[in-house]
This record gives structure tokens, sequence and C-alpha cells, in this order.
């Protein structure tokens, strides 16, 4: 916080904030939030504020692809003639992102474009690394 919002006693305000929403298999629905979460605060990496499953309204209970199959569906497969026997879920996950700097369309030239691009690649390449 900032001394003028201490004194104000209001909150300062968020800055920009990014809600990154995916669809993951079921058993791999925490693993990007995690992943995130391993490198928060390395350099180019920004700020994960929340990572959570999202649920529908009014209920606890995650959002995911089984509510959207009618009953007694069958799956099929064009690239073989085999039903499977499992369909695995997808979760709806949401990551909540708190930037750092400025997008890369407010960059004033193809120096300060390409600076922008290779930081983020820098900051992106721990969570390579670290698996």
């Amino acid at each position: 916080m900032s001394a003028s919002s201490i004194s104000s006693g209001k909150p300062e305000a968020p800055g920009r904030l990014i809600l990154k929403d995916s669809w993951p298999l079921a058993s791999r629905a925490d693993n990007e939030g995690d992943m995130f979460l391993a490198v928060n605060g390395q350099f180019g990496v920004p700020e994960i504020v929340d990572s959570y499953a999202v649920t529908a309204e009014g209920s606890n209970d995650p959002d995911d692809t089984s509510k959207l199959l009618p009953t007694g569906y069958e799956v099929f497969s064009i690239w073989s003639m085999s039903v499977p026997d499992i369909v695995e879920d997808r979760r709806h996950m949401r990551i909540v992102i708190k930037t750092h700097g400025r997008p890369l369309t407010d960059a004033k030239g193809p120096k300060e474009l390409v600076t922008g691009v290779l930081h983020a690649m820098l900051g992106i390449s721990p969570q390579n690394l670290h698996g």
C-alpha cells in the first residue's frame, strides 16, 4: 500500500489483473496454478493472486465437462473403431494474475518490444526448468 492510501484509510485499487481460464484434465487440474506458485516472485513472472476451480453459481461442486454430456452418451473415436473405456473429465480452472509493467502493445518501438518479449521468455523459463 502507498502512504496516501494508508492515510486516507482506503485500500489501494489493484492494478491490471488477468483472469486465465482453462479446462485441463481433472487429474491434472491444479498443476498450472502450482507451477506458477513455485516460481512466483522470480524475474519476469507476474504475481499469482489466486488459483481455483470455478464452480457453478449457487453450487460448491467444481464446473466440469461431465455436466455437459447427456445421460447414456457413447464415446466414439474417428481414429479407432473401438470405444475407449474411460473418458476423463476436464475441470474449469481459473488463475488470477497481477501484472507488472505495461502491455507489449504499448511498446514505443521495435527495441522496446523485443526487450519485453525477451523478459517474458526469461520469466517463463523457470517453469520449463522446474517442471
